[in-house]
């Protein structure tokens, strides 16, 4: 929500980043397209249809974090598949 107010956020933590942080955009963006793959393989019986989403950092500002209702409806909706 700061981001898409304009507010300035500092992020301050006991642990900083480490030396051998990944920050190339490339590399992190390969590495988000094999999560995705990997997400959709693994929910290929359940579901018909690659899941994907807009990864880019320029892109529209959606959540700051994730919507566990949704992991446990799929989650639900695997289970139930098995137990039939």
């Amino acid at each position: 929500m700061a981001r898409q107010s304009g507010t300035k956020v500092e992020i301050i933590t006991s642990h900083p980043d480490p030396g051998d942080s990944i920050t190339d955009k490339t590399i992190v963006s390969q590495a988000v397209l094999s999560w995705m793959a990997g997400i959709s393989a693994a929910l290929k019986s359940p579901v018909t249809e690659d899941i994907t989403w807009n990864d880019d950092p320029d892109g529209t500002y959606v959540t700051d974090r994730p919507d566990w209702l949704g992991y446990l409806m799929a989650m639900a909706h695997v289970e139930r598949a098995r137990l039939s």
